[in-house]
């Protein structure tokens, strides 16, 4: 090798030491601002007691006490330990999600720090074995070897690299808010709103309609706001989570939807943005589809018809901006969460929060809107492949009824629902791309409970009696006639019996054995269940039906309603 190309190496050894102490200080000071951003946030969420996933995702991306956990106690002795401490250092609501969050966390941390590091240990090792080595040539390499594995090395803390290979772009939008909406904020010169609101006569002709708005000044001026295209009509406010949230695009035969949305010229869409906010807001912080026209292009657009909830920071933001305007309703699909988190709580909370949501539209509309507005909501639908699975989504299903069954009732008056557990869609899950019929069935609902359409088909066979036979080898269902003179067994399949005591059937899913249903002639309204052998001459403690996670084929649950074979029974437990 040549002088002048000794001398270049030299240079560049030179050079990229130069770079690498750069980059080790730009790596340092990001790393405290990243420290900075992320105590801010966590000290912001504690003061303010927020609970949520959210929260839970950004305090346990307490990214330098995670790295230090895992360097201090190494790849294999406790980093399970470790993780669950700091876990349990976050808000408890979501402690699962903290340690799995953590977990890929140290993960991609030990994988990314053998990549980046193992370089920078063979340069390392190779430049100590050969510390007696006095060819110029070779040691010239080995710096500029050493030098490019130690950048390579301190670039990875240089950088947001684990921010954006480890968290969600839902934690990097709640960095940015927190940073940016909340600290920020506080500087920022206070505005001067002034809320007014105007209640309109009731118009027997629905529109359309041209509305003026003149505000004179002291000056003698005069400003006018003009809004065209104005209709009187119902207001539904749509809410949930990610189903609700799911895109028209996204649905089973979304070109033929979103054609023949232009068809339906009165109806007008309007979405809200996600945003979050500490305190109950009077004015949307950002708007997703403004009042528009339904067409091709505003259904096409990502319109969702939804407003998303999920928790306080969400409703502040989200919803309570909505409770100024009157409203007819509102339509609401959720639960998938709550299937192991607070389970059995759900009747209790879901019940208050109808009741909480009637009651502040009541008051804020000033007593325009009805106290007991109908209510609608969608019953979980499927997740699981097998069809074994219990799990908590029966649970949540009758729970969404209050324990009854069915809606309304005398829990929950003017409720609604559509039954969607036979509508799976096992390549999405708890995402099912079937809207179509889940939107029929709400419907027709919400017709007769919201619209008190009469001679309506509107839900599903709904049980009048059980009787267990005398000698407990049948057992007989009469399901009532208010909705058919009849009802439709699709096939025999769906009923469970148990025959031990109450708590362990609560507690023991296999301990349920499968009944055979067949319909008893003469009699339209009764199916009779074939008791299992196991059970006969033994006292029957519990009857379930449709008891599974996915408990049917696509359209094949057992019961339907004769009257429109659309709507299937919906599930239930029943203990004697």
């Amino acid at each position: 090798m040549s002088t002048g190309v000794i001398l270049t190496l030299h240079q560049a050894s030179e050079d990229i030491t130069i770079y690498a102490g750069l980059t080790m200080f730009m790596g340092g000071i990001l790393e405290d601002v990243l420290n900075i951003i992320v105590f801010l946030c966590l000290k912001t969420f504690r003061e303010k007691s927020i609970q949520s996933p959210i929260a839970d995702a950004l305090a346990c991306y307490i990214t330098n006490v995670a790295f230090r956990q895992y360097h201090l106690y190494g790849f294999l002795l406790s980093p399970r330990y470790n993780i669950r401490n700091l876990a349990n250092q976050t808000v408890p609501l979501v402690r699962r999600y903290s340690v799995k969050q953590l977990t890929k966390i140290v993960l991609n941390q030990i994988l990314s720090n053998f990549i980046f590091t193992s370089p920078y240990s063979i340069a390392s090792i190779l430049i100590f074995s050969m510390a007696n080595v006095s060819d110029p040539i070779i040691i010239a390499q080995l710096n500029f070897t050493n030098v490019l594995t130690m950048l390579l090395y301190y670039l990875s803390f240089a950088c947001l690299f684990y921010v954006y290979t480890c968290a969600s772009e839902r934690f990097r939008k709640q960095v940015m808010y927190v940073l940016f909406e909340v600290h920020l904020k506080r500087w920022r010169k206070p505005r001067i709103v002034i809320n007014q609101s105007v209640t309109l006569a009731a118009q027997i002709d629905e529109g359309p309609f041209q509305l003026q708005v003149t505000q004179p000044f002291a000056n003698g001026s005069m400003q006018t706001i003009t809004l065209n295209d104005v209709l009187f009509g119902d207001v539904w406010i749509c809410s949930g989570q990610s189903n609700m949230q799911f895109a028209v695009s996204r649905m089973f035969n979304a070109t033929i939807e979103i054609e023949n949305a232009g068809k339906y010229s009165k109806v007008r869409l309007f979405v809200a943005s996600t945003a979050q906010a500490y305190t109950p807001q009077e004015e949307l912080l950002s708007i997703g589809l403004r009042w528009s026209v339904a067409s091709a292009t505003s259904v096409a657009s990502g319109y969702t018809s939804a407003v998303l909830l999920n928790n306080t920071v969400l409703y502040n933001a989200m919803v309570q901006p909505f409770t100024r305007m009157v409203i007819k309703g509102a339509v609401w699909y959720q639960g998938e969460n709550n299937a192991n988190f607070n389970r059995d709580k759900y009747p209790c909370t879901f019940s208050k929060m109808i009741e909480y949501w009637r009651a502040i539209w009541y008051t804020r509309t000033n007593s325009i809107t009805d106290p007991l507005f109908p209510f609608g909501f969608v019953q979980l639908s499927t997740n699981d492949r097998t069809g074994m699975v219990v799990g908590g989504f029966p649970w949540i299903r009758w729970h969404q009824t209050f324990d009854v069954d069915y809606v309304p009732n005398s829990v929950a008056p003017n409720v609604f629902m559509a039954v969607a557990l036979d509508l799976r869609d096992d390549e999405r899950g708890i995402h099912p791309r079937n809207k179509f019929d889940v939107g029929y069935r709400l419907s027709r609902s919400g017709l007769a409970v919201a619209y008190g359409y009469r001679n309506i088909t509107y839900q599903g066979p709904t049980v009048a009696s059980i009787s267990v036979a005398s000698d407990s080898r049948k057992i007989n269902i009469t399901y009532t006639d208010q909705m058919s003179s009849s009802v439709e067994l699709r096939n025999p399949n769906g009923f469970e019996i148990c025959c031990t005591s109450k708590p362990v059937c609560l507690s023991n899913e296999s301990v349920w054995g499968t009944a055979t249903a067949s319909q008893i002639q003469g009699s339209s309204l009764t199916i009779y269940l074939a008791v299992p052998s196991s059970c006969i001459l033994r006292p029957i403690i519990g009857l379930c039906y449709l008891w599974r996670e996915t408990p049917c084929l696509f359209k094949k649950a057992a019961v339907y309603s004769s009257t429109d074979s659309d709507l299937p029974a919906p599930p239930y437990i029943h203990f004697f």
